[in-house]
């Protein structure tokens, strides 16, 4: 599916009208979106049996960041938000598992854009040590209820108002988030205030321990 838009969109006869592209760009953008809810499906079956593994690598990490920054940017734009990458200069390897670790900052980049708000404003942010690596996802959304923020990570769970119900979910993102930075030995946590915006991330070692004893 995501083969054959990219080729209609590419209208090389030019004769597709703007509408028509228009109506190209919704079909790949759902189409993103379902590829995400198979995904946490494919995770979530994975993690309950306990094959959910991790391929641990040496990675750059700010450029893993700047990466993700720049590929939300269309979604971040559509919902009349903004987006700033605050990652320093230079680089910072680490090692964990690229994709698992990107796909955690997807799900939170994404529940930001899903749910802040049109207007609000994102900021992707890290901070690190010799021995630690955080990375934080912060907007001045709408931000959630103390229940609501002390169950975010709970299987299935979705807030009850208005914005979560506009938006479809399965529920998965997050828990399957969670497993993946208590296997690379870290911690994640949200805080978050109704109509002043919500704060999320986690903080994994630099190097996974699993890695650095197999060495």
């Amino acid at each position: 599916m995501a083969a054959f838009i990219d080729i209609l969109s590419r209208n090389r006869l030019g004769n597709l009208v703007p509408r028509q592209l228009e109506q190209l760009e919704v079909l790949r953008r759902n189409g993103s979106h379902l590829h995400l809810l198979i995904n946490d499906l494919l995770d979530h079956s994975r993690v309950v049996p306990g094959t959910f593994e991790l391929l641990e690598m040496n990675f750059d990490a700010y450029s893993m960041l700047r990466a993700l920054g720049e590929s939300f940017e269309p979604l971040v734009q559509h919902a009349g938000q903004t987006i700033t990458v605050d990652v320093p200069e230079g680089e910072l390897i680490i090692t964990a598992d690229q994709n698992r670790i990107s796909q955690t900052i997807s799900n939170m980049l994404s529940n930001a854009t899903k749910y802040a708000g049109e207007g609000a404003k994102i900021r992707l942010e890290t901070s690190s040590d010799k021995s630690m690596f955080d990375v934080f996802v912060v907007d001045d959304g709408i931000g959630m209820d103390s229940e609501a923020a002390a169950n975010a990570f709970e299987l299935y769970y979705r807030g009850e108002n208005p914005t979560t119900r506009a938006v479809s979910g399965l529920g998965l993102g997050l828990n399957i988030a969670q497993t993946i930075i208590t296997m690379h030995d870290g911690k994640i946590s949200v805080d978050s205030t109704p109509g002043k915006g919500t704060r999320i991330g986690f903080e994994i070692p630099r190097i996974v321990r699993r890695l650095d004893q197999a060495a």
